[in-house]
């Protein structure tokens, strides 16, 4: 609270308070890219931790103002010396896509169930038979009556991850 009337003192017309919450801004909604992660180190803001995010064509510092639990941005963040806590390039090259995790989800299944020399075999088994008929209830059917009971069993563990997963595949 006190960073927010220190910077609208030095700098009235510029803090912007956002109608989302605050973690609405942890990733850009076009892209669906984690944002960078900075503190502020001097300045009416120093200290200050957000996520540079970009509105309209303009990178902006959107950081948490606890005491009313709001959102607030900060245009020309560039004016203030800025470090970096965590650079989101990483995390943009390791962003996983629903098919990826569709079939990271199979392959923990079938390991955890104790098929860790067939995993490779039984995964392309699965993922031919999702591809013609991807229906989870179906498929765990298929599993049972084939003797994989205890990977049957795991039929509540896939719903709860979500339906989407035998789509993805």
């Amino acid at each position: 609270m006190r960073q927010l009337k220190d910077y609208n003192e030095n700098y009235p017309d510029t803090a912007i308070p956002l109608e989302r919450p605050y973690t609405d801004y942890a990733f850009n909604p076009k892209t669906n890219e984690p944002n960078d992660i900075v503190k502020v180190i001097d300045g009416p803001l120093a200290g200050t931790e957000g996520y540079i995010t970009k509105f309209r064509r303009d990178k902006r510092l959107v950081y948490h103002l606890k005491g009313l639990d709001r959102a607030v941005s900060i245009p020309n963040i560039w004016n203030f010396h800025v470090v970096r806590v965590h650079n989101a390039e990483g995390d943009k090259q390791t962003l996983g896509t629903i098919k990826e995790r569709a079939v990271d989800l199979l392959i923990g299944l079938v390991q955890g169930c104790g098929y860790e020399d067939k995993t490779l075999p039984m995964l392309y088994e699965f993922i031919e038979e999702l591809t013609i008929k991807p229906s989870l209830v179906d498929f765990c059917k298929s599993l049972y009556n084939k003797g994989h009971k205890e990977l049957s069993q795991n039929d509540t563990r896939l719903r709860l991850w979500g339906q989407d997963a035998s789509y993805a595949l």
